[in-house]
């Protein structure tokens, strides 16, 4: 993003998964489900340079509401 793009603008990343309902998933692999880590989510937010704006996460599994309460505190929007 920092490098910019021709003919577009990033705003910002999407992260879609991988904390997501494994019976809601849609097209997603669910080799790649797993409950939300806090730990994980602290790297993955460092190395998008803080550049998430969205994540998406099914806020009934076990575990979301602590990654909820930091997506709140990290300005993240919620989806």
């Amino acid at each position: 993003m920092e490098k910019g793009t021709e003919g577009a603008e990033v705003l910002g990343i999407h992260l879609e998964g991988p904390y997501i309902s494994t019976e809601k998933r849609g097209s997603q692999d669910p080799d790649f489900i797993r409950p939300p880590s806090l730990d994980e989510f602290k790297k993955v937010l460092k190395a998008s340079n803080r550049k998430l704006k969205i994540v998406t996460l099914a806020p009934e599994i076990g575990g979301a509401g602590r990654l909820i309460d930091e997506l709140r505190n990290s300005g993240q929007s919620l989806r």
